[in-house]
């Protein structure tokens, strides 16, 4: 047991380790007490021996504080002195992704994205090592999330656990009705995933967690902010929580508007949000709901030729979830429903500004509706931890273009159909001794269009003295063609309905170190790939194809260090990722998989100046490889991008007032080719708690 003083020089103390000892429970010391590592079998087993006590326990890394009341009575205990602790009730949380022990998950918590100068879930994630977020539009407009060179249909997006990943396409996977305020934290998991999280995880998977509270009694709490800025941004948001213990509620309304940086790039955007939480002895509940509306001017967003695009979309999503612990047994629940509309318009019906080609007769419509229900249980031993469960997901598509030819449509719109079911499932055992922790895990997808197809998993984490960790593993995924890949047809685009399930096995191995204030952590991969889907140009042609390649292997590294000192050096931090892909597009041109971020570097500083003035600032650096065609019908390549972004922040009682500047020198660069990128874009920021 070290004794630990922080900047406010309160006297408390960190245990190290939490064994399987006499000693390791924990009464009240009237002194704070900061648990330093909980292993989650351990915290099972313990449990195990106490009737009265509950714990959620979690296969991470699990930090906590317990405060007692009474600290002015307490006299300071010396490292020598033999204390003699009553048992209490240990509460560690469940992380919602993977063991860091086993697998590494990038964190991006609310301190951190209330600092940074964007208002979009998509643009946070930009600033995360090994996520490349490829705008078409600004502010969330439309971007797609790319992790380690895969494509946006490979990586899955879970909005507290619940899958929001679109079969139409994944052009539409990041259309979230989520307030930043509402954001506690963003869990990343790179990676292949397929035995933790089903198809889909093929690159990665992204977590969103909202928050439950925003204060530390049982009073409602609510959050008013204002912004404003350049080209015509307002955007005003409200949000409010209430918990008292057993009930939680939290809600949020936002919208979020623009004229545009450039022409047809202007945007509408609705959210509204609601999430409860019951802690009830019967278990623990969770219910979420959430809508939202977008209307986008797409300049040449699917192609240059065409710059009068718009594309409006309908968001609703419905999930109800439950957790129950039976002695050594954690059993979870989950009823979820997604419905996303789209009307696509190749030339912008309000404008008219040109009048639409002969062979255009109608804009494209779909809706795609996701029902899934799954089930999951936890059971713990002295040998570690053993999970299994099962979900059915159906996915259905109305459309006048995706799909096969309905026989009955009348006078419906949506004149083509498909509906496929999945049957995920998979069954996962963790094993512990001493610092190894290991798990292995096997999980399988029937599918009513591409039958059956299987994935392992094996994780490797051994943990040395002062924080080192090491870490080896190696996934298996499978990645079944959207509904895009294989119906869609267009003048610019011709897809594929005899594509195949893309496969592929991705070994990593790395280490990661933390102590008081230091983080780092840093990993290579190799990812073999088979039948990646992609759409291709072939010389001569003017049409998009989709196409199975045949082989697509990655190769890359990552590495990140962060330093926190105290408030006025909050944080300084610095990642670069590499990633190469083995084969290149000769003789055609990709559009997606094989153009990916190749170089990406990130220095972040955030500190204080005076009192409640504070700043943060972000320099990136980044290289993209591929070509595109430009406007002008030739052939491009990439250039390096540097981009410079600040916020300055004051905050004073319950008001926070920030101006935040993105692209500060005016970088000239393109996410998509020839798809131009905002310059420098200034916005000011008022928030208030009451």
């Amino acid at each position: 047991m070290n004794q630990t003083h922080r900047f406010n020089q309160r006297l408390r103390y960190r245990f190290r380790r939490f064994a399987r000892k006499s000693y390791s429970a924990f009464m009240s010391l009237h002194r704070e007490v900061s648990i330093g590592r909980v292993r989650a079998h351990v915290c099972n087993l313990e449990m195990l021996k106490s009737g009265r006590a509950v714990a959620l326990c979690s296969l991470c890394v699990a930090s906590m504080s317990l405060t007692a009341a009474d600290e002015q009575s307490a006299v300071p205990l010396l490292d020598r002195e033999q204390l003699t602790l009553e048992e209490v009730m240990v509460v560690a949380e469940k992380a919602e992704l993977q063991s860091q022990n086993l697998r590494v998950i990038n964190l991006l918590t609310s301190e951190q994205i209330g600092a940074l100068p964007v208002n979009s879930v998509s643009d946070l994630l930009d600033y995360l090592p090994g996520i490349d977020a490829r705008s078409r539009g600004a502010n969330g407009a439309q971007t797609d999330i790319s992790i380690r060179g895969g494509s946006f249909d490979q990586v899955i997006v879970l909005l507290n656990g619940q899958n929001m990943t679109d079969p139409q396409t994944g052009h539409y996977t990041m259309d979230l009705p989520i307030d930043l305020s509402m954001i506690d934290h963003i869990e990343v998991l790179t990676g292949t995933g397929m035995s933790q999280f089903g198809l889909s995880a093929f690159s990665g998977a992204i977590n969103i967690v909202t928050k439950e509270n925003f204060g530390d009694d049982s009073k409602p709490h609510f959050k008013v902010g204002l912004e404003g800025g350049a080209y015509g941004l307002f955007h005003p948001s409200l949000s409010g929580a209430y918990d008292n213990g057993r009930m939680s509620l939290t809600a949020s309304a936002q919208y979020n508007s623009s004229t545009g940086y450039a022409d047809n790039t202007d945007y509408r955007i609705g959210d509204l949000f609601v999430r409860s939480a019951i802690h009830h002895r019967s278990g623990e509940w969770q219910v979420q709901a959430g809508a939202q509306y977008k209307g986008v001017g797409a300049n040449s967003f699917y192609s240059l030729a065409y710059p009068d695009q718009f594309d409006a979309t309908k968001t609703g999503l419905l999930g109800l979830n439950y957790r129950k612990r039976l002695g050594a047994f954690t059993v979870q629940a989950q009823l979820s429903y997604r419905a996303h509309h789209d009307r696509f318009e190749l030339f912008r019906e309000t404008w008219k500004r040109v009048e639409p080609a002969a062979w255009y007769t109608s804009h494209n419509y779909h809706l795609t509706q996701t029902a899934a229900a799954n089930l999951s249980v936890r059971y713990a031993s002295r040998v570690g931890t053993t999970t299994a469960g099962i979900e059915l997901r159906d996915e259905n598509i109305l459309s006048n273009v995706l799909g096969d030819e309905r026989k009955n449509a009348g006078t419906s719109r949506f004149t083509h159909s498909k509906n496929r079911l999945n049957i995920n499932y998979f069954a996962q055992q963790t094993f512990y001794w001493q610092g190894l922790s290991a798990g292995v895990g096997l999980s399988g997808n029937w599918n009513s269009m591409f039958l059956n197809n299987m994935a392992w998993s094996v994780n490797l984490g051994y943990e040395l003295p002062k924080g080192v960790m090491i870490y080896a593993n190696a996934n298996q995924g499978v990645r079944l063609p959207t509904f895009t890949d294989l119906y869609y047809k267009s003048a610019t685009q011709l897809s594929n309905p005899e594509l195949k399930p893309e496969k592929a096995i991705t070994a990593e191995l790395g280490l990661r170190w933390r102590d008081e204030h230091w983080s780092v952590q840093g990993s290579g991969y190799y990812r073999w790939g088979r039948n990646i889907i992609d759409w291709v140009l072939m010389p001569g042609e003017d049409r998009w194809q989709s196409k199975n390649l045949t082989e697509v292997n990655a190769a890359g590294c990552e590495a990140q260090a962060a330093y926190r000192l105290n408030e006025w050096l909050r944080e300084v931090s610095l990642s670069y990722t590499f990633c190469h892909l083995d084969k290149r597009a000769d003789g055609f041109i990709s559009k997606y998989a094989l153009d990916y971020m190749r170089h990406k570097l990130v220095f972040n500083i955030r500190h204080g100046i005076w009192r409640g003035l504070g700043a943060q600032w972000t320099l990136s650096w980044q290289q993209r490889e591929g070509d595109y065609t430009n406007r002008q019908g030739e052939v491009e390549s990439y250039r390096p991008v540097v981009l410079f972004d600040g916020s300055l922040f004051y905050e004073w009682r319950r008001w926070r007032f920030s101006v935040d500047a993105t692209n500060l020198i005016g970088t000239q660069y393109y996410d998509y080719g020839g798809i131009l990128q905002p310059g420098r874009w200034i916005k000011a920021k008022v928030n208030v708690s009451l």
